[in-house]
């Protein structure tokens, strides 16, 4: 069809030329423009992390691609959700509807969409119970002290987020581990769960220093199995777990 398209051309500039040749008078001759033409379909190719070739196919069968360089590092992950955007959004419209204005009228909205939903999925929620139950303890009996500690652990919940963030198996965090604040005179302990390929999450336990380390871990690690097994069962499809 690409072919046809330059034989259309060949052809309109023929005829200007006929028309002269029998008018003798200048001849303007122009092509049709192909608004009513629709883009069948977008491929957004990665070159490198930071180059990548568009390539446009229209109905009428015509290719156009052109590299393109990025301002910042794009993954393939990232190319391919574009690729996809366009093609829901921009594939089977006349050319003639698709302005400059209209496509960042469109494709701003959906970039700062897929950016605050990436933000929330990624933004990890920490759910805090029983922390009075910390009173019970000796070393909280100074209730200015234990007012602390449970202020600071219901002010921000991501303040009991473990400090690596990636917990292997059972870790501990003991005293001054948990950084200057409130709770570098507690320990916790933690074990990880899993969701198949959606990621990882962890709970545990907040106590005093003196706590039964090997105890609780070993408790706490059987009730992580449990959690991963009923997430496996319930949650999780057979290709999205670790099977």
């Amino acid at each position: 069809v690409l072919t046809k398209v330059r034989e259309l051309d060949h052809l309109i500039q023929e005829a200007g030329k006929l028309l002269t040749s029998l008018t003798n008078y200048a001849s303007v001759a122009i092509t049709p423009a192909m608004t009513q033409i629709a883009i069948r379909q977008f491929e957004i190719i990665a070159v490198d992390k930071m180059n990548f070739v568009i390539v446009v196919v229209t109905d009428s069968g015509t290719v156009k691609n052109k590299m393109v360089r990025t301002v910042a590092e794009v993954s393939k992950d990232e190319a391919e959700l574009l690729t996809y955007v366009l093609n829901q959004t921009l594939t089977g419209l006349p050319l003639s509807s698709i302005t400059a204005e209209r496509l960042t009228a469109l494709l701003a909205p959906v970039a700062e969409y897929i950016a605050e939903l990436i933000a929330e999925l990624s933004d990890q929620k920490v759910y805090l119970d029983g922390a009075s139950k910390l009173l019970r303890f000796p070393e909280y009996r100074d209730t200015k002290k234990a007012q602390t500690l449970l202020d600071y652990m219901e002010d921000d919940r991501k303040h009991l987020l473990p400090a690596t963030r990636k917990i292997d198996g059972i870790q501990f965090f003991i005293g001054p581990e948990n950084g200057e604040n409130p709770l570098s005179e507690t320990s916790a302990i933690y074990a990880k769960y899993d969701i198949g390929k959606i990621g990882q999450g962890a709970i545990g336990i907040v106590g005093p220093t003196r706590m039964d380390y090997a105890k609780l871990s070993a408790q706490l690690s059987r009730f992580a199995k449990g959690l991963n097994k009923l997430i496996a069962e319930t949650f999780l499809d057979e290709k999205d777990g670790n099977h």
